[in-house]
């Protein structure tokens, strides 16, 4: 008995200590999914606050990403751009999912900011408060009035831009079937703050 129970005591600390090991699983990758523009505007918003108190938005856009297929107005990446009057100013943040190339870094990066001489009919900046309706109702509302083309164009890519321009007295959404603005044959509009249909082009 003296001699067979430090032996079974060594073999149940062996078996304790080696079943932690066994018990260990491969960690799985962490799936990343596309965001909305409200999102990822709030998440650059407190950096653009600290570049200048004053910020303004001017101009939110998705961006492409390659290996990410944009769904239901959520987008692997977005671009942003503010202004400072005090500074007479413009600043571009990016927020994207994942680290996608040499300018486009995953989280909230900054671009680099140039001089802007102030409102212009064309383009002018929108109060914060004026951003209500996130991407995905604006592309919902969108892809609802636009229900023939779809059917005709089910490939063609989405492009989505909120700023506020001369064609309509508010912010509004601007949603692009086409790699870009000027590539795009159909765009609808529809309001920033009410969500409503405004027109289209």
């Amino acid at each position: 008995m003296r001699i067979l129970l430090p032996t079974a005591t060594l073999i149940l600390l062996i078996g304790c200590s080696s079943a932690p090991e066994a018990a260990k699983q491969p960690v799985p990758p962490k799936v990343v999914e596309p965001v909305t523009a409200r999102k990822a505007f709030y998440l650059v918003y407190g950096a653009a606050r600290m570049w200048a108190p004053d910020v303004m938005p001017l101009r939110v856009e998705s961006m492409p990403v390659e290996g990410f297929t944009p769904k239901d107005g959520k987008f692997a990446a977005w671009r942003m751009t503010f202004v400072s009057q005090t500074k007479g100013k413009m600043k571009v943040f990016t927020y994207s999912i994942v680290e996608a190339s040499a300018s486009l870094h995953e989280g909230v990066f900054s671009q680099g900011e140039a001089a802007w001489s102030g409102p212009k009919p064309i383009e002018q900046p929108f109060y914060v408060q004026a951003f209500k309706i996130d991407s995905d109702a604006a592309w919902k509302t969108a892809h609802d009035k636009s229900a023939d083309y779809v059917k005709k164009n089910p490939s063609r890519p989405i492009f989505m831009q909120l700023e506020f321009t001369r064609l309509y007295p508010e912010a509004a959404w601007r949603v692009l079937w086409g790699d870009s603005v000027s590539m795009s044959d159909h765009s609808i509009y529809i309001s920033a703050s009410s969500g409503s249909y405004l027109g289209k082009s």
